[in-house]
């Protein structure tokens, strides 16, 4: 086997058939329900075809991803009411850091890159804290960068009004109680960036200058190409024997390995529409056993993502606008054009064992290899439709 990096776009892929396939009933999400993350399987499973298929970690988030598709939209209009539902659910789901690949006809591979960033643009260096003192919530606040991402996203790929997206937010948080989570998030579906540029005083009032904090009005400047961010896809070219080759395709950024124990977990949805288009969907959300964690904007009942390095005396400090490494989560595959797949990982993972994975015939087999090691989720698109998989470690699966 051998390995080749390259900047290649994806060959478009033919639209699944459109052939006979049981369409799912149109679900809603129940008034009183509360978030639930769905349990991982206890073995590598791969269900039947269908014309779409969705997988998420969260029950609300998989039930509006199905609705959304359902009502006509795409991929990505399908993990954008994803990540509303989860945006409506928790406190920390609209502005934690968020990353998303999109792959399909037109399209080659494209990362939106959300992630959260240092604070402290436009203006001088604060004197900063002394070591061995108690540092505030307020100086670990980071620059939500994850809506202008989202909002990138939806323009290059949505079909749905983003209004529609975000209604699947709203009901969830007023379902929750959270009134003021579900009226801003109303305002954003309509008025995008406009929205948090709206509530620019209560996000300073909790985390700026005179809260101890970075944050800056700069900051929290909307202008997309700071903000917000569209690359292309990192690929890996994977040759089997038999010369075939599988092309993976990942977040571009490195992964370090400390990120991986920083108390924050990624919630994933993973899509695959009719179109032959592939959307995954991470967000990188607080560990819920530790609510000290977060930084709640009360006037809209959002919080911020604690990742920023406070400025200490004595130390060069972190400079303002640098991106915060998140964990690569997201991955697809291309096959060919009979063949390709998203899926969302939930530990590191080498994208060389992915291709070889992938590489396997039937695919089934790789999937079961790959379930050997790494717990995650997944869609399979191919020539006659389109079907989910979830991974498991060998530890969970039932027993023979």
């Amino acid at each position: 086997m051998s390995v080749r990096k390259t900047s290649a776009k994806l060959v478009p892929s033919r639209e699944p058939s459109k052939g006979p396939a049981a369409k799912p009933a149109k679900r809603t999400a129940s008034a009183g329900a509360k978030e639930a993350e769905r349990k991982p399987k206890r073995h590598r499973e791969v269900g039947p075809s269908a014309k779409f298929a969705v997988v998420a970690s969260d029950e609300s988030s998989r039930v509006a991803a199905e609705n959304a598709l359902l009502d006509g939209g795409t991929a990505v209009d399908a993990v954008m009411a994803a990540y509303f539902a989860l945006a409506g659910a928790r406190p920390d789901g609209l502005l934690a850091p968020m990353t998303a690949l999109v792959i399909g006809p037109g399209t080659g591979g494209r990362v939106y890159d959300g992630r959260a960033a240092q604070p402290g643009l436009g203006v001088p260096r604060p004197r900063g804290f002394v070591h061995g003192s108690a540092i505030p919530r307020a100086a670990l606040a980071a620059v939500p960068r994850a809506p202008h991402a989202a909002l990138l996203l939806h323009a290059k790929h949505g079909k749905r009004s983003l209004a529609k997206a975000a209604a699947e937010g709203v009901a969830t948080a007023r379902a929750a109680g959270a009134k003021a989570r579900a009226a801003f998030l109303k305002r954003f579906g309509e008025a995008g960036a406009l929205a948090i540029s709206s509530e620019r005083d209560a996000f300073l009032r909790v985390a700026g200058q005179f809260a101890s904090g970075l944050l800056t009005e700069a900051d929290l400047d909307p202008e997309p190409a700071r903000a917000g961010q569209e690359e292309a896809a990192k690929v890996l070219e994977v040759e089997a024997e038999d010369d075939a080759v599988t092309r993976v395709l990942s977040e571009p950024w490195p992964s370090p390995e400390e990120v991986v124990a920083a108390g924050r977990e990624a919630r994933t949805v993973v899509v695959a529409d009719s179109r032959g288009m592939l959307a995954a969907l991470a967000v990188h959300v607080s560990d819920d056993r530790a609510p000290e964690d977060q930084l709640v904007v009360p006037e809209i009942e959002l919080s911020l993502p604690l990742m920023a390095e406070p400025v200490r005396r004595g130390e060069t400090r972190v400079a303002p606008g640098t991106i915060i490494p998140a964990r690569r989560a997201l991955y697809a595959v291309d096959c060919g054009p009979d063949l390709r797949a998203a899926l969302a990982v939930d530990a590191v993972v080498e994208a060389l064992a992915i291709g070889a994975a992938f590489g396997r015939r039937p695919v089934e087999h790789g999937l079961d290899v790959l379930a050997g090691s790494v717990r995650g989720r997944g869609v399979l698109a191919i020539a006659r439709g389109a079907r989910p998989f979830v991974l498991a470690p060998p530890a969970e699966r039932a027993p023979a």
